[in-house]
């Protein structure tokens, strides 16, 4: 026997064509704010096993039922933005120590070469 799948009316929820066509604000940037929240969801860890569209259809319930507005939307992506910053500083700053210490090598190493080119060359 196959189990049938639970349409959003049968679970209570409203529809999000409904939602959508319902609401009394401008629907081009409802959906603007949405595809940001989208970007928002996906970077989270809890959201990770769900597909695009799936992420894409719980932005846009989120913003169409209110539960989310567009000034904390702005603040989370902030501060994804200064997190991903401070990570390519962070990584700016170990290839530097790396260069730095490649060179650092490259200098010890010359005296040992010098003294094996000397050896080489005596006998």
């Amino acid at each position: 026997m196959s189990k049938k799948k639970e349409t959003p009316a049968e679970n209570g929820a409203v529809p999000l064509e409904g939602l959508l066509l319902d609401t009394p604000r401008r629907r081009y940037p409802i959906v603007d704010i949405a595809v940001q929240w989208a970007h928002v969801l996906k970077r989270r860890q809890e959201n990770m096993h769900l597909k695009k569209n799936e992420i894409l259809e719980k932005a846009l319930a989120d913003v169409l039922s209110k539960k989310i507005d567009a000034d904390y939307i702005a603040k989370e992506i902030k501060a994804i933005e200064k997190e991903e910053e401070q990570a390519k500083e962070k990584d700016k700053e170990e290839a530097r120590a790396k260069l730095k210490l490649k060179t650092e090598d490259d200098e010890d190493e010359a005296p040992k070469k010098k003294e094996r080119e000397k050896a080489e060359s005596k006998k």
